[in-house]
């Protein structure tokens, strides 16, 4: 196929920002998951045809693959072990907020950590859905808090729950007893000791080991039941979810943290406002903070890091600001319009890299 097009334009976004990868000492590639590498509507996130070996080809010309996107380390993970053969070298995770090179700890770009903040959005939540009898998933975020609702058939196809079988109410007793917990079981559903230490231990086993498993959850007197068993999700509308986006926050002690937003899956994210974060963090944040990561780690200067990226969106184009990095938009995507090029998709992107590779390696003194 012929590159000539994108690989030209490629060279002419390098040379617009001075960028010379001829003396970069990492390059990297870097990866929105939905869009450039599976299907936007994909929750399970198989990749499509030929990502693999794509990716394959570029570490092996010395190529660090990335992964930049609104989902959360976990999902990652998994993604990167279940569908990539563990080929990730480094992650920015939702939205730019949390971002990890190799096997370092995760940090918080903005320096913030807001488990606290998302810990007490978890109560609310829980105690919300309590009064109005909708059911609740964790997608377990440490920044970006996402709840599910109503949406088991859906949630169960996520990547997250593959090869997951939804727990009874006993085995979900014994989860919990894991993580400290003691429960009493009733029929289908388990109680417990309603306390601000319960809700910590319960978030823990939600936003982890039993991650998207939708509950119902109901308060008596002094107890929390959760319903595991035999219920069945209601028909809920995006308006229906948006109220009760707003009915969790009057709850939370401090609504102005957060800004909710419903989306068509049945999920509510939850961002945490720039107030909280003392910062606007978007993915381009995110990728500046994980390129000074791996600069630091590989005892270089951050500019001698270069970094190529691919996404579909306007938070993708964000990138576009960066000086040691190139932004390519997918064709026919809302970042097609905001980007340095335009590639048809991540093969061709891929291609791109290796031929500009190649070409590096071509100049050097000692080539043969």
């Amino acid at each position: 196929m012929d590159l000539y097009r994108e690989l030209t334009d490629a060279e002419r976004s390098l040379e617009k920002k001075g960028i010379d990868i001829q003396h970069a000492k990492i390059i990297g590639a870097s990866y929105d998951i939905n869009g450039p590498l599976a299907a936007t509507s994909s929750v399970a996130l198989l990749p499509y045809p030929h990502v693999v070996s794509s990716l394959s080809r570029l570490e092996k010309v010395g190529v660090k693959i990335l992964i930049n996107t609104g989902w959360d380390e976990h999902t990652v993970k998994l993604f990167d072990k279940r569908r990539l053969n563990g080929i990730i070298h480094g992650v920015v995770c939702e939205g730019g907020n949390v971002f990890r090179y190799g096997n370092s700890p995760l940090r918080f770009t903005g320096g913030k950590n807001t488990r606290p903040l998302v810990l007490d959005l978890f109560k609310a939540v829980l105690e919300t859905c309590a009064e109005t009898g909708h059911s609740l998933a964790n997608q377990g975020n440490l920044v970006n808090a996402c709840f599910y609702h109503e949406n088991e058939e859906g949630v169960a196809k996520s990547l997250c729950r593959e090869g997951v079988a939804r727990p009874k109410a006993k085995e979900f007793a014994k989860i919990l007893l894991n993580h400290g917990l003691d429960s009493e079981i009733s029929g289908g559903s388990i109680r417990v000791k309603n306390s601000n230490a319960n809700d910590k231990k319960l978030h823990d086993v939600l936003a982890s080991e039993c991650k998207l498993l939708t509950i119902r959850a109901r308060t008596r007197n002094d107890e929390l039941e959760i319903q595991i068993d035999d219920y069945c999700d209601k028909k809920i509308e995006i308006a229906e979810l948006q109220e009760l986006g707003r009915k969790i926050l009057t709850r939370y002690p401090r609504s102005e943290e957060w800004h909710p937003k419903a989306n068509p899956d049945l999920c509510i994210d939850y961002f945490p406002t720039p107030n909280v974060l003392g910062q606007e963090i978007n993915k381009a944040v995110g990728l500046k903070a994980l390129i000074n990561e791996m600069a630091r780690s590989e005892s270089i200067d951050p500019t001698e890091v270069v970094v190529f990226a691919i996404g579909d969106g306007y938070d993708d184009s964000t990138i576009t600001q960066l000086p040691d990095a190139v932004f390519a938009g997918l064709s026919g995507s809302k970042a097609e319009k905001c980007c340095d090029f335009v590639v048809p998709d991540c093969m061709i992107f891929g291609k791109v890299i290796e031929a500009m590779m190649r070409k590096r390696v071509s100049r050097q003194p000692n080539f043969p």
